[in-house]
């Protein structure tokens, strides 16, 4: 992905290819492929022979993430504690 440092931008495509997505979310390609595999890339899109990634969706899914030390949504006083979390 370039980075242009004139005025104004290109307009961000809306269809990634598999490079840009990882680009684009801040990991290497190979971890890209990992987290594909693991159910939490969304699904690509064909078009034309290209297989693209949506880059809403992923904005999505990277919204869901969970922040750095964040309590999981089903932990309990006991999780936290046994942790060393603060409540």
């Amino acid at each position: 992905m370039q980075i242009h440092t004139g005025t104004q931008c290109p307009p961000m495509p809306r269809g990634l290819r598999r490079e840009q997505a990882a680009d684009y979310l801040g990991v290497s390609p190979s971890k890209f492929d990992q987290a594909r595999k693991m159910g939490l890339i969304p699904t690509a899109r064909h078009f034309l022979g290209v297989v693209l990634y949506d880059r809403q969706a992923l904005d999505r899914m990277f919204e869901d993430l969970p922040f750095e030390n964040a309590p999981a949504a089903n932990d309990n006083e006991w999780d936290i504690a046994l942790r060393g979390d603060e409540p």
